[in-house]
């Protein structure tokens, strides 16, 4: 019995080792934005003092962290169309 745990340890194992080898610039980026979610939701729910007497710190932290969830894609996304953009300006200038 011990040794089906065993194997069956080292083939989980195995197996997450090659799934987390291929999207490392992946994880690094999610690492990034789950980072500024926190800042900016912490910043968000220092500014809202009043927010949190009247509705609840709950609550507020829940709308803080979608309104910082929802900039943070926006800017990932805008910093995407951005680079797309430069590098189709350095294809185009590289022709002429």
């Amino acid at each position: 019995m011990k040794a089906l745990t065993t194997a069956l340890t080292t083939i989980a194992l195995a197996f997450s080792a090659s799934a987390m080898a291929g999207s490392t610039a992946e994880v690094e980026k999610e690492q990034a934005m789950d980072t500024l979610v926190k800042k900016l939701t912490m910043s968000c729910y220092r500014n809202r003092e009043g927010d949190r007497l009247f509705v609840g710190a709950v609550e507020t932290v829940r709308f803080c962290r979608s309104a910082a969830k929802q900039t943070v894609a926006a800017a990932f996304e805008q910093k995407g169309v951005e680079l797309a953009s430069v590098s189709q300006q350095q294809a185009g200038e590289s022709i002429n």
